[in-house]
């Protein structure tokens, strides 16, 4: 697939408008063995589009109310047009079950920055006799890699701590534990409290530097953007109200050394208190800009994630901190660029529908 097909990716979500159906009969109808569409308006914002990814979530039930007629939905008679052009949107995926899903194409041609463009979508109901089986043409290997996957890969080896060392149940498989300075500790898996999953990771220490976990060799690929995260929230007995938790990811080359930029890394860091789980994400390299990529001879990384102490006041902080869903991605082209708007306008009722309904 083309880069520039990449880069134009976009992510669309609108809400399903509800209400009776529009009145009968509208002009331009594209199919008639099908007796309903919606209108949806896909807004560009600041960003000229090309080849976009477009993704609708639908849910049956709540569209099929829009319609006054009982299901189930026919999910294989989605057709998707837009109205400034001739022929169907070939590359289309629908979601196979009846039920909460999500309507995906690409959406051929460009939009440009700060413009409109108008889509229908044509579906019906599996109690109408002779409803078309085709939903889009078969679609290539490349598009349906893009299609399909909602999440870049995690490179983070056992990130949510769901499996225990084998030699010591009470600790997470491929981690190990970090300290620097006076600093010292204990490294628990819990069940409670967690973010995810069935467990969690539990930090008990007192820091006069740092004290938390690591993961050492996880390769990274050169010149590409990465984005590094954890989960964390602090125990309501800490001696401190607010934890200092960082997440950070050094770079090194093949040799095992720094890379070329010296001490590159990736790192974000902030307070967690004990009211609630905390995202603390940070995407880029640090120390030179946000959206620097990874230097030529980047070859892995080494990935921690701890508790510090707080330099500012030179006071050494002890208590507990638990995190969760430890994270490490490439950014992919289409994470960079922001959604669109898109307005579902209101089901409109035509076709067999129409006709019928002029006989009666």
């Amino acid at each position: 697939m083309r880069p520039g097909l990449l880069i134009g990716l976009l992510m669309c979500a609108g809400s399903i408008g509800l209400g009776a159906p529009a009145p009968s009969n509208p002009t331009g109808w594209r199919f008639p063995e099908l007796r309903f569409r919606v209108p949806l308006t896909i807004h560009s914002g600041l960003y000229l589009r090309e080849n976009c990814l477009v993704r609708w979530p639908i849910e049956s039930k709540a569209l099929l109310q829009t319609t006054g007629v009982d299901g189930p939905m026919a999910t294989n008679s989605f057709r998707v047009v837009a109205e400034d052009s001739p022929g169907e949107i070939a590359h289309l995926f629908v979601p196979r079950a009846d039920g909460a899903g999500e309507l995906r194409w690409l959406m051929p041609g460009q939009l440009d920055l700060l413009s409109t463009r108008r889509i229908w979508v044509y579906f019906d109901t599996h109690s109408a006799p002779g409803v078309a089986t085709k939903s889009g043409e078969a679609l290539s290997a490349a598009e349906l890699a893009v299609l399909l996957p909602d999440e870049p890969t995690n490179l983070v080896r056992n990130p949510g701590f769901e499996i225990a060392d084998p030699g010591q149940p009470k600790l997470p498989a491929e981690w190990l534990t970090l300290a620097s300075g006076d600093s010292t500790g204990t490294v628990e898996l819990v069940n409670n409290p967690r973010h995810s999953g069935l467990r969690a990771l539990k930090l008990e220490g007192v820091s006069g530097g740092w004290f938390g976990v690591r993961q050492e060799h996880i390769p990274l690929k050169p010149n590409r953007l990465y984005r590094v995260g954890v989960w964390g929230r602090a125990d309501a007995a800490n001696t401190n109200e607010l934890m200092c938790l960082r997440v950070l990811a050094s770079l090194v080359n093949a040799a095992g050394k720094p890379v070329s930029l010296q001490q590159a890394w990736i790192e974000e860091a902030h307070a967690v208190s004990s009211d609630t789980w905390e995202h603390i994400q940070k995407r880029g390299l640090m120390m030179y800009h946000s959206q620097v990529k990874t230097p030529p001879d980047t070859a892995s990384c080494n990935l921690k994630v701890y508790f510090e102490s707080d330099a500012s006041r030179e006071i050494s902080m002890s208590g507990i901190v638990y995190i969760d869903d430890v994270e490490l991605v490439e950014v992919r082209p289409q994470d960079l660029v922001p959604g669109v708007s898109v307005e579902t306008g209101k089901t409109e009722q035509g076709g067999k529908a129409a006709a019928e309904a002029r006989r009666d």
